[in-house]
């Protein structure tokens, strides 16, 4: 069996790269959705089969093209704000230059996330590389609604086993919150593009609803409100869009109606079952947690510890009181320039799962906090200017050249989504869509001077 499967790996490789060599701009759908979907192979080499086909499509693009080559030489090198990012992603490395703990072993996490951000921009220069990425985007969307359906549906549980795992024997068990994400990215475009593409209008239709499904059996409330300030940014902004104001109210009002009528039914007819395990999850996530916020607690213990097991949304509010009570008492220098790679384990929690020996420290469940803690004070103010800075030099441009399938939308999700989360916001995926905005500005910027001329 395992030569059959490692067959059929080295097949693929194969297939791999001919198609990077032959035809890369549309293989980015392939990198967009390995990205995006977090699917990868172990090698023996340093790097994954991700990290290798990224390299090899980065390759292909800047080195054996020449006008790629131009074009990011002079035009990307000379741009704001990649050297906002290049200088935000090097205080990463201040820590373990300070502290001697090894600078070789943390490149990586400065060189492939901006060798992800060259790619981005390269592959948004083109309508087929544009579309590749809507397509990486969408796929990642639909794996990961289909994850959350099996999953729900035949093991009853929020905990998502990805269906590819599955096939592929490996039993890696996933938070239900990113695949709900990655299915909100997916309603994203599809509310983006149907005006923009000329689609059959039946498929928009099945894959909005698929996605949607996905959204909404994650009870993702992180994704869910990414979409709704998402959609409701787009609609003001795109002159396309607006005249669906009154529709997204209507939809709006729909979903409180849904929303009220699923507490009155459960609480009339399905609150006292005993197999329906998978509806109360969604209950209580739903309705009964966001309430303990308010005092509404919910009197369960650890078997283990004794102690009141919290909800995600108390956890959470917590966790970010105590690490930032740490931080604040940090050297001076520490807070200036922060921790580095994973320093947040340096000071979280202990979370104590079965009894007082045995414990975790988690990240804490936001990704403005990590930064903080992660590239300091500097850090965090220096992202700040930078994404404020880029999103409306995009919206800008967006708005007076009429920008095709604008990218800036999917960064504001998120930053939305980043909130109560981890560290999507710094993730190689966030810095390809970096790529992929500042393509979009400094593209359709020479698209102007190259008509005018």
């Amino acid at each position: 069996m395992e030569i059959i499967l490692y067959s059929i790996i080295g097949l693929i490789a194969i297939l791999s790269v001919f198609f990077v060599i032959e035809q890369p701009y549309k293989f980015g759908a392939v990198i967009v959705f390995m990205l995006l979907y977090k699917f990868n192979f172990e090698t023996p080499l340093p790097l994954d089969a991700r990290g290798l086909l990224l390299l090899l499509l980065f390759v292909r693009l800047y080195f054996f093209d020449k006008e790629n080559f131009e074009l990011v030489n002079n035009s990307l090198l000379k741009n704001k704000f990649f050297w906002l990012i290049v200088v935000f992603t090097l205080l990463i490395l201040i820590d373990p230059i300070i502290n001697a703990k090894g600078i070789v072993k943390n490149l990586k996490n400065v060189v492939l996330p901006l060798i992800n951000l060259v790619l981005g921009f390269i592959l948004v220069k083109n309508e087929v590389g544009k579309k590749s990425v809507f397509i990486g985007i969408i796929l990642a969307g639909l794996f990961s609604s289909f994850d959350l359906i099996v999953n729900s549906l035949i093991i009853g549980t929020l905990d998502v086993v990805r269906i590819p795992d599955l096939l592929l024997g490996r039993m890696i068990v996933l938070n239900h919150n990113y695949p709900g994400f990655l299915a909100g990215m997916g309603v994203i475009y599809i509310y983006l593009i149907w005006y923009h593409i000329k689609i059959n209008r039946f498929l928009l239709v099945a894959l909005g609803v698929i996605l949607l499904a996905g959204v909404f059996i994650s009870t993702s409330r992180s994704a869910l409100l990414a979409i709704l300030v998402t959609i409701i940014v787009m609609t003001f902004i795109e002159s396309d869009l607006r005249h669906n104001i009154k529709k997204i109210a209507k939809l709006g009002i729909a979903t409180v109606a849904v929303l009220v009528g699923f507490f009155f039914v459960y609480n009339g007819f399905l609150s006292q079952s005993k197999e329906n395990t998978f509806l109360h999850t969604i209950y209580y996530r739903l309705y009964e947690e966001p309430l303990q916020m308010f005092g509404e607690e919910k009197a369960d213990f650890n078997k283990w510890t004794g102690n009141r097991i919290r909800g995600s949304m108390e956890f959470r509010s917590a966790r970010w009181q105590h690490d930032f009570d740490k931080f604040v008492n940090l050297d001076l220098s520490d807070q200036l320039f922060g921790l580095g790679p994973k320093g947040y384990l340096d000071i979280a929690m202990k979370i104590y799962a079965k009894n007082d020996n045995i414990y975790q420290r988690l990240a804490p469940h936001n990704g403005y906090l990590i930064i903080l803690l992660e590239r300091g004070i500097l850090g965090l103010i220096l992202f700040l200017i930078l994404i404020t800075a880029l999103i409306v030099a995009a919206i800008r441009e967006s708005k007076h050249h009429k920008i095709y399938l604008p990218f800036v939308y999917l960064i504001i999700m998120v930053l939305v989504y980043s909130f109560a989360q981890n560290s999507e916001i710094t993730s190689a995926s966030s810095y390809f869509i970096f790529g992929c905005i500042i393509g979009d500005i400094l593209h359709s910027k020479n698209q102007i001077d190259n008509e005018d001329t």
